[in-house]
């Protein structure tokens, strides 16, 4: 379907990020937040939007969530050669903590639900996921499912 002719003007900026920083080794996305008086105890985030992909030639294809009832709880610790991922909190506070499996670079990026951030997670890249607190939950969007030989155990910690 083509949504070009249903774009509204206010609602676009809120697919567009107002900051983008480049790390180390990815692309931190901080991305506008809707509030309005009108509309109190209500605030409005865009995680994904096709008409303004954050990553050039990246498509939602698979999202899911995870969500760690206590602090200090792994997911990851493995790479990918062909799925790339976005990550966002939705609750709580996580540490992604990423190496690139030939240079070795590493990084560690923290980021909580109230800061409204995406982390970009490039092919090739070893990552894994620290919960920060409490029942946090995390989205993942990636390019595509998870398929069978392109996950690769790689322990970052």
């Amino acid at each position: 379907m083509n949504y070009d002719n249903k774009i509204n003007p206010v609602l676009i900026t809120y697919s567009k990020p107002i900051k983008i920083e480049k790390t180390v080794l990815t692309k931190v996305f901080t991305m506008n937040v809707r509030e309005v008086k009108e509309k109190p105890g209500r605030v409005f985030k865009v995680i994904w939007d096709q008409r303004n992909p954050l990553i050039k030639g990246f498509f939602n294809n698979y999202s899911y969530v995870v969500t760690f009832s206590d602090t200090g709880k792994l997911a990851g610790n493995h790479y990918h050669k062909e799925k790339e991922e976005l990550f966002y909190c939705l609750s709580g506070q996580v540490s992604i903590i990423l190496q690139h499996i030939d240079s070795k670079k590493r990084e560690e990026i923290k980021i909580s639900a109230s800061e409204n951030k995406i982390v970009f997670i490039p092919k090739m890249t070893g990552h894994v996921i620290v919960s920060k607190a409490p029942n946090t939950t995390f989205l993942v969007i990636a390019s595509r499912p998870s398929v069978e030989g392109d996950e690769f155990l790689y322990k970052v910690i």
